[in-house]
């Protein structure tokens, strides 16, 4: 920081600066930065929860330095991605949350994410006669808090997106990690596998969560769906980091790993993990499923398992 602002040198490498940082431990810095008559402007730049109320008094108290908001600036970057977490899901007047706003939310990213390809391709003489093909979008709905996020949320969004063919067919990746989905969301979301071409799907860390079974659903689904085939070659990534990585667990992941990435906790980039919240004890919902077939809505089998 010193260095841009030309404290080493004659004069700065910059007239603005923008620091990336919430933390307050950078305001003597800031401060000293500031002194320079030749820095013109000094923008922190951090999240919304990542700057107390202390640092944010002491950056308005500065003529020259502004506070902006990542989350913000993230949007206008990347319309794409959607940040519906936790306390930003849309929420209905009875504290309910919101899956027609969540869809306005999606058809207005589609939209753009559209037109922005389309400028792209009419800007671009090499590719201004290919098809403007739109980034995938990302869609966020994880985090414990604001209103619940749960299975009959989660069926009825796939609804909507199934009955809405041009906007599933940009999605691809979906984050619903610890909310409140259970086996029950396996169906709806099989569905969704096979309506969209999906790439990442994160369902980790759940209350109570996917048991086994429940992932086990999934990862048919995106078999079926011809994950990692010619017809659709990349592979779904599922984050199932909240299970064990059981004989069973490894099993069944080796069993699919030509359409899936199964991510389960422990082992090697897999995090230390945790039991799966419903566990998979005599009579457990998970046990079960595999004597009735799956719970999940899905085929659950292993493959020569």
């Amino acid at each position: 920081m010193f260095e841009v602002a030309g404290a080493f040198s004659p004069s700065p490498c910059a007239d603005v600066l923008a620091l990336v940082a919430g933390d307050a431990d950078f305001l003597p810095a800031l401060r000293a930065v500031l002194q320079r008559p030749e820095l013109r402007r000094a923008y922190v730049i951090a999240g919304a929860g990542a700057v107390s109320r202390r640092y944010r008094d002491a950056i308005a108290a500065e003529e020259r330095a502004a506070l902006l908001s990542l989350d913000g600036l993230l949007g206008q970057m990347a319309p794409g991605v959607l940040d519906l977490r936790a306390g930003r899901r849309p929420r209905r007047s009875d504290g309910v949350a919101d899956v027609e706003g969540v869809m306005d939310a999606l058809e207005k990213a589609a939209t753009a994410a559209t037109a922005n390809a389309n400028a792209n391709a009419t800007a671009n003489a090499a590719a201004a006669n290919a098809a403007a093909a739109p980034p995938p979008l990302t869609l966020n709905l994880s985090g414990p808090g604001g209103a619940a996020w749960g299975d009959g949320e989660m069926a009825a969004l796939v609804r909507r997106l199934v009955g809405r063919p041009a906007i599933a067919a940009l999605l691809g990746e979906l984050w619903v990690h610890h909310t409140s989905l259970s086996d029950e969301a396996a169906s709806p979301l099989c569905e969704l596998i096979r309506a969209s071409p999906l790439r990442e799907l994160h369902v980790s860390d759940c209350n109570p969560g996917l048991s086994l079974d429940g992932v086990e659903a999934l990862a048919a689904a995106a078999e079926e769906a011809g994950c990692g085939s010619s017809s659709r070659p990349r592979r779904l990534y599922i984050n199932a980091r909240h299970l064990p990585p059981s004989a069973e667990a490894v099993a069944m992941q080796r069993s699919f790993a030509a359409s899936v990435t199964l991510r389960l906790g422990g082992g090697r980039g897999g995090g230390k993990g945790s039991p799966s919240p419903q566990g998979r004890g005599k009579g457990s919902p998970a046990s079960q499923g595999r004597k009735g077939g799956g719970s999940g809505g899905g085929r659950a089998h292993h493959k020569g398992g």
